[in-house]
This record gives structure tokens, sequence and C-alpha cells, in this order.
């Protein structure tokens, strides 16, 4: 598996002096604007700062003491899109009319209604639009073959053909119902939306309606577990918040929860996988049970014992970087095993070490 690589001062929150630069001062004016478009529009984020990392890495830290239990963010609906936005437009309707099974639907409206309006230069999300990583080279269905071949052996790399297969099946059928469609965006265009979309979608219940939807501000947030922080859509306030579970110090970052899965559900979805993927009551989602000495295709490396998450190459990594705010890769080979009885194999071996991959995943992908 392959992580973002920071530094360990960013990992503990305290940005180094190349890094404590507020996201909106100078070049990044782009981001200056989306703040004011969200405070503009009744959006609250008073104690916080959005910080840039270098390299297209952002993250969001404390400008004041939070406390526990505290709305740290509030984005009214008016600034959210959702679901039912995509369903309204021409191409949204034409697809339920036709009743064309697709790989996911309600990632399917989100993209359409992003790529339809982006391309609205008087669009009332152009401020969002404009700080979306113009690329995601994190994601492993857009890596080269050189680095797909990091992963000879793995059935990560069956994983990730299935997913360009069905995004690419959704494309041709999307354009078989609505052929104008093809001239709205390209399928590398359309391969982009969705991975956005993917890796920064919330599933939320909005007045009663069970939906998704895209967030600003508060898909900035970085990844961290135990989490730290919740989140929910507030019918009382009409909008998204996100409030803290504790308290958290200035200039420390302030991190949200994409979850507990899997690292393969991790990088093919979001672009990282967690180097101590483990939780506070020592379970780890990624471990995978071995087979035992005898029925193993690499008796001379595996026994019928469990093994820890373990490093075949040499690079700094860090486990809080978001593929949410990332455009660039920095990769690194890690094998996995497990405790918990799961489908795996094993995938390959490097530098005598097997290497595992989770097949499947208890933990459902929002």
């Amino acid at each position: 598996m392959f992580f973002l690589n920071m530094s360990s001062s960013e990992v503990s929150g305290e940005a180094s002096s190349e890094t404590k630069t507020s996201i909106g001062e100078g070049k990044q004016s782009k981001f200056e604007r989306f703040e004011s478009w969200l405070l503009k529009h009744g959006s609250k984020f008073p104690k916080l700062e959005l910080r840039d990392y270098g390299d297209e890495v952002r993250g969001c830290h404390a400008v004041q003491e939070i406390e526990t239990e505290e709305i740290i963010i509030q984005i009214p609906l008016e600034c959210l899109i959702t679901v039912e936005m995509g369903k309204d437009t021409d191409v949204g309707r034409a697809i339920l009319e036709s009743k064309i099974e697709l790989d996911a639907p309600k990632h399917i409206f989100l993209m359409i209604f992003m790529l339809l309006d982006r391309k609205d230069p008087d669009s009332f999300f152009a401020p969002y639009y404009d700080i979306l990583p113009p690329t995601l080279s994190n994601m492993p269905i857009f890596w080269t073959p050189t680095e797909l071949g990091y992963l000879q052996g793995s059935y990560m790399l069956t994983q990730i053909e299935e997913r360009n297969m069905a995004i690419e099946a959704d494309y041709v059928a999307i354009c078989g119902v609505y052929p104008v469609f093809e001239s709205i965006c390209t399928i590398e265009e359309f391969k982009w939306a969705r991975m956005c979309v993917c890796s920064r979608n919330f599933g939320l219940i909005v007045n009663g309606v069970r939906t998704a939807a895209l967030v600003p501000y508060a898909d900035m947030l970085n990844h961290y577990r135990p989490r730290e922080s919740k989140w929910q859509f507030d019918d009382a306030l009409q909008g998204f918040t996100i409030t803290s579970l504790q308290n958290i110090g200035v200039g420390a970052q302030v991190y949200d929860s994409y979850g507990q899965k899997c690292n393969h559900r991790f990088l093919l979805n979001y672009g990282f996988s967690v180097e101590n993927n483990t939780e506070p009551d020592g379970f780890r989602p990624n471990e995978v049970c071995i087979f035992p000495r005898s029925s193993c295709m690499h008796q001379s490396v595996c026994t019928h014992k469990t093994y820890t998450l373990c490093s075949t190459q040499a690079q700094h990594t860090n486990a809080h970087a978001n593929p949410r705010n990332h455009s660039h890769s920095y990769r690194h080979l890690y094998c996995f095993s497990s405790k918990a009885p799961t489908r795996f194999m094993i995938t390959s071996v490097h530098t005598g070490v097997a290497m595992l991959l989770c097949l499947q995943s208890e933990f459902a992908f929002a």
C-alpha cells in the first residue's frame, strides 16, 4: 500500500515555520474567495483556518481554544450540493426515466450536477469548484503503468480495473440515454468527478430525506482515528454541522474520521493508506488471517499466526494526509494481515515478506 508523505510536525498538528501559512494569503487568493463566499451565505467556522503545507496538501487548524461539544463548522443548506439537485437536471431526469442501472447512483447524481454546473461561469458554486484539486494522481485509477507495477500480484490491481470498468460503463450508459452528455464532459472528466465525489461526499438525512451531499469546507478536514468530531445535518439550524468531541488546543489540526475501514478501501476510494490502522481497542480493520503453513503458497515466509502491518520500503509516511485535498502522491509499499477471520489472498512477496490484502470489509463506505 502507499501513503501520503508529510513531516512529523504536521502529523502532530504543529506546523513547521514553512507550513504556518494561512491558505488565504498571497497566491492562494482562491481560498480567500472561497471562505468569503461561504461567510457571505451564512457559514460559520470562527475558530478555524485553512493552512497550506505545500504540494497541494492542506489542513484545518484551530486558531482559538475549542471546547468539547462545540459546533466548530456550520454550513447552510444553500451551500450544499445534494443528490436531489443532480436528479433535477435534464441529464438526471433522463437517467431516472430510463431506469438504467448505475454502479453508484448517489455519486452519479452529485457528479452530474457538478459536471454541468461548473461549466457555468456564473455558477453559485464557482468558488467551491475553484478549490477542488485539478488532478487526483494519488487515486489508484489514475496511476501510471509504472506505479501500478508496484502492486504486481496484488488483488488491488483487479479492484482498480473493476473500478475503471464500472465508471466507464456508467459513462457509456448515460451517453446512451442522453447523447449530448458526451459533449458536456469527457470520460477523463467523468472519472475525475467520480473520485472527487467518492472521496468527499457525506451521507446525510436532510429534512427527513436520506441523501448524500458535497459540503464545502467540511470536506477540507483530514482523516484521523479515533474520531475527534462528529457531523450531521441539523434540521433546526438548517445546516450541516461538525461538533467537537474533545478539547482542541490553539494551533492543533482539526480532524474528521472517514470511518473504520480496510486500508484497501482507503487507498481505492480516498487515495491513501493508514500506516497504523488500529482502533483504540486494538482491532485492525485491514488485518486478515493467514492460512496454515501446509496450505500456504509461500511456505518459506508464512506461518499460521497473525502478522502485523509491516514496511517493505523505508520512506517517511503520515497517516493523516488528506486525499480530498491532495493532488500528488507519495507512495510507500506495505503488507497487511489480520486477527479477524475474513476473506483474503496472499498477493506477492517483497523483500521476503508476504504481502496480504483484504478482499472484503465489514465496514460500509459512506
